[in-house]
């Protein structure tokens, strides 16, 4: 990725699960805050 931006975080429990499920609740929140959908997710695993 040349640019990225960091637009909505959401603290979870260090488990997979925890991290997946958060995932869709932030997405609903950027679409509806900012009008964005993006064409990629990343992640780390630090």
């Amino acid at each position: 990725m040349d640019h990225g931006v960091i637009v909505d975080v959401e603290a979870t429990r260090s488990i997979r699960q925890a991290e997946v499920g958060s995932t869709k609740p932030m997405l609903e929140r950027v679409q509806g805050t900012f009008e964005l959908h993006p064409e990629r997710l990343i992640a780390d695993t630090a």
